[in-house]
C-alpha cells in the first residue's frame, strides 16, 4: 500500500481540470462564484506545490506511473527539485498577481478581467 502523498504528484494535473469542468457546467452564470472558486483552488494548488516541494528538497527523484503501465505505453510523472520550483513558482504567481489587482476585479463586467482593464501593460502599449 502506498502513501497518500505518493498520489499527491497527480492532483496538479487533475485539479485544475476537473475545477474547469465544474465552473463550466455548474457556474456558468456566476462570476462572482466562479472568482472565488478559482482563487481557493490557486489557494489550494499552492499549498500543493508547497508540499510537493517540501517532498522533492531531499534530492530524492520520485516518479508516478499513471495507471501502473510501463514505460513505452504509460506516463509516468516525475518529481525533482526543479520541477517542484517550477510548479511552486507556477502556482504561487496568480496568488500574488491577484494581490496586486483587487480593484480591476470591481471595476469591470462580466466579460471584463484583470488582464484586459485600463491599467494593464497592453492597453498602454504603442501600436
Amino acid at each position: 500500500m502506498t502513501a497518500p502523498l505518493d498520489h499527491m504528484m497527480i492532483l496538479p494535473v487533475i485539479l485544475p481540470a476537473m475545477v474547469a469542468a465544474f465552473l463550466v457546467i455548474a457556474l456558468r452564470h456566476h462570476l462572482k462564484g466562479q472568482r472565488i472558486v478559482s482563487i481557493a483552488v490557486t489557494l489550494l494548488l499552492t499549498g500543493v506545490a508547497a508540499i510537493l516541494f517540501a517532498q522533492a528538497s531531499d534530492g530524492t527523484v520520485r516518479a508516478y506511473r499513471l495507471g501502473d503501465w510501463p514505460a513505452p505505453y504509460g506516463i509516468t510523472l516525475v518529481l525533482d527539485r526543479l520541477s517542484a520550483t517550477l510548479l511552486l513558482l507556477t502556482a504561487a504567481l496568480p496568488c500574488v498577481w491577484w494581490s496586486m489587482q483587487p480593484a480591476a476585479w470591481t471595476r469591470g463586467g462580466a466579460t471584463s478581467t484583470p488582464c484586459s482593464s485600463s491599467s494593464s501593460w497592453a492597453s498602454t502599449a504603442p501600436s
